[in-house]
């Protein structure tokens, strides 16, 4: 199973960089222990109850059943998505829709939403990311709640949109060129150039 078959083609390269940012691309990573992250997109226990309706052995099967892992975070990032057109009223096709999503995961729905009421407040375009982070990062030094410290989720997003980016500019692995995913190698470039062909495996 790949992510093409469970997002919409301009979400993809975001979730390979959600992957990146949160897992390095392995399945058993640990992520923050109050929180009992798990799997490649380090979903919470209680975004797997209170979003995915996931029993917690399903959620601990996240941590060591890859097909599972993909699907929980593609459903996290739809189901968030979904969440912010019914209360935001931002379109679906919009393009900030799975940045957004990311800030849910990342700074939770509470932070996102109060976000977008001070940059709707502002005038900002929802549907824009650009957008939005231009309003923010203007308002910062006026607002106590825009106060540089209340920004490092929306500056995490922003890296992934970027990486994001990088990654859509190789696409996807050929297939007879697959090979198995995520081998670790030494720091540096190599790294760097290693781990995006590890997920372009599933593009």
């Amino acid at each position: 199973m790949l992510l093409r078959a469970l997002l919409p083609p301009a979400w993809v390269p975001i979730a390979l960089a959600w992957i990146e940012h949160e897992s390095g691309g392995h399945l058993g990573a640990e992520g923050l222990e109050r929180l009992d992250e798990r799997g490649l997109f380090q979903v919470s226990a209680d975004e797997s109850r209170s979003y995915l309706g996931l029993t917690d052995a399903e959620h601990r099967a996240l941590s060591t059943d890859r097909l599972a892992s993909l699907q929980a975070g593609a459903d996290l990032m739809a189901i968030y998505a979904d969440d912010l057109v019914a209360s935001e009223g931002i379109p679906e096709r919009a393009s900030s829709l799975p940045i957004l999503a990311k800030l849910m995961h990342g700074g939770g729905p509470r932070y996102t939403r109060d976000l977008l009421g001070v940059g709707r407040d502002a005038g900002a375009n929802l549907a824009s990311w650009g957008d939005l982070l231009v309003t923010w990062k203007t308002l910062a030094s006026d607002d106590n709640m825009l106060a540089d410290r209340c920004l490092i989720h929306v500056d995490s997003a922003d890296a992934i949109r970027w990486r994001a980016r990088e990654l859509a500019a190789f696409g996807p692995v050929p297939v007879a060129s697959r090979g198995r995913p995520f081998v670790a190698v030494a720091g540096g470039a190599a790294a760097l150039l290693a781990l995006t062909a590890a997920l372009r495996v599933y593009w």
